[in-house]
């Protein structure tokens, strides 16, 4: 099997999140790795974040306010299922528009234009920012007895 690549920013979102017991919010990424937001800055960060997302390393959170109907229609987009208590749930909701608590759990097509605001590592998130964390020691360890 292939070992899977990541990106030096991939690398820095998972590590950074398990350091900060397994969360990160996204408007700190651009000044603590860029120094400073920038258009290109935060397009390679919304790439990172959407490819950790398919793979499974982390969940990515948004508070959108939108109407019950419309959050349905993002909720189907971006899950296989939509049950019955969620319908009931959104159903009061639906002429009202209302802050929603919104966890991307997978991206697709439909949910791109979706913002993330937070992002929490996935159990395999944590012991693949493990596994990041302890080359990087391995490597300074190497590099300090020279």
């Amino acid at each position: 099997m292939a070992k899977e690549r990541l990106s030096k920013l991939q690398k820095w979102i998972l590590s950074t999140a398990l350091k900060n017991e397994g969360g990160l919010y996204r408007r700190d990424i651009s000044p603590h790795y860029f120094g400073k937001k920038t258009p290109s800055g935060e397009v390679s960060i919304a790439r990172s974040i959407r490819n950790l997302v398919k793979k499974g390393y982390i969940e990515a959170r948004c508070y959108p306010t939108i109407t019950g109907e419309e959050m349905m229609v993002a909720y189907v987009m971006s899950h296989e299922e939509l049950t019955e208590a969620d319908i009931e749930k959104y159903a009061k909701t639906l002429p009202v528009k209302k802050r929603f608590e919104f966890t991307v759990t997978s991206i697709n097509e439909h949910a791109k234009g979706v913002v993330i605001k937070e992002i929490y590592l996935t159990p395999g998130g944590e012991r693949k920012a493990t596994e990041i964390l302890n080359i990087k020691k391995k490597v300074s360890n190497k590099d300090e007895r020279r």
